[in-house]
């Protein structure tokens, strides 16, 4: 029989939530922008536990949240180990990370979610910026070389002028809705030309998003669930007034990496070498059995026979053991799986 902890989720209030978004799933939340609703054991907001052992972040590998976007998020690339290492050692980076562990996450839409995710290549980011930027721009250079790293490192070292609405003009009618808000929210941010170097896409209900450490993105606008690796490491290369840490997020950064994006059903949802895999069950029994699994109820209730039970805007945290869930209701499973 498995020991259980249920959980309620921390509210995170960033400005870039939508107001008032998780009133269903915390009723006693403040007035204003709700951004996340996390459950884990992250020191940056650990959940409470209601019922069940206490629990400890050396424990809990997982984080996952309740994501509700209402403008976009900033540009941003989280390291993989070698890259928590690269930075850890040096000097100059020193208090750039939140934590220690490798950051990979994956973004279930629950509704539509436009994103920004993985770099055009670099004839395309070329096609697109060059509407945009001066002849003379040397990141087009760059572009033109192939090196989209040092066209990036260009964009910000240079701050040439840049023509959004060319640009706009440039992307592919299914992409332009996207940049719009973008443009529309961050019209003199450095890092805009960044944005359009990337693929805008909307992910549909039921579509999921797993993005790798060292890929770049950012979420645009939408409401979803977001599992990820317990860390709160984020580099930044653009549209927000936070620091942007250029070099060091450049020296983490795979240009090559694109988001695996695939629907979700009632079965186990695994991408290789993901430290995490995630199951959508809508009614019926499930077994959980791997320890550091979290169980997040989204709509109606599921009852353990371990004796534990979930209802809306509530989560369950397996210590070890087993438990059957008998789901009435939409819950999504996060289950660690070991691999980095």
């Amino acid at each position: 029989m498995g020991t259980v902890s249920v959980l309620t989720g921390t509210l995170q209030t960033y400005a870039w939530g939508r107001v008032n978004a998780m009133n269903t799933w915390l009723p006693t939340a403040a007035d204003g922008p709700h951004a996340e609703l996390w459950f884990g054991a992250h020191p940056n907001g650990p959940s409470m536990v209601v019922n069940g052992p206490h629990m400890n972040a050396e424990s809990a590998p997982l984080l996952v949240k309740l994501l509700a976007a209402g403008s976009p998020l900033s540009i941003q690339v989280h390291p993989d180990a070698a890259g928590v290492r690269l930075l850890e050692s040096a000097s100059e980076t020193a208090g750039l990370l939140a934590d220690c562990a490798v950051k990979a996450e994956a973004l279930i839409a629950l509704e539509s979610f436009a994103v920004l995710a993985g770099l055009r290549s670099a004839a395309e980011a070329h096609r697109i910026l060059s509407a945009g930027l001066p002849a003379s721009s040397r990141a087009l250079t760059a572009l033109e070389q192939g090196e989209r790293i040092s066209a990036i490192r260009e964009i910000f070292e240079q701050h040439e002028p840049f023509d959004a609405q060319a640009a706009l003009n440039a992307l592919p009618a299914n992409e332009r809705a996207v940049m719009e808000s973008v443009v529309a929210t961050y019209a003199g941010d450095s890092g805009l030309p960044v944005a359009f170097m990337m693929h805008a896409r909307v992910l549909q209900p039921g579509q999921a998003m797993f993005v790798n450490a060292s890929c770049l993105h950012a979420y645009v606008n939408g409401f979803g669930v977001e599992v990820m690796t317990s860390s709160d490491n984020v580099l930044r290369l653009g549209l927000t007034p936070k620091q942007v840490a250029l070099e060091p997020a450049l020296s983490i950064l795979n240009p090559d990496l694109q988001p695996d994006i695939v629907s979700i059903a009632d079965a186990t949802l695994s991408i290789p070498g993901f430290p995490f895999s995630v199951q959508r069950v809508t009614h019926g029994l499930v077994l959980v059995q791997q320890p550091g699994t979290i169980v997040l109820c989204v709509t109606g209730s599921a009852q353990a026979d371990c004796g534990a039970a979930v209802s809306t805007g509530q989560a369950a945290f397996l210590h070890h053991g087993e438990c059957s869930w008998q789901v009435d209701g939409e819950i999504y499973i996060a289950r660690p799986t070991g691999d980095n």
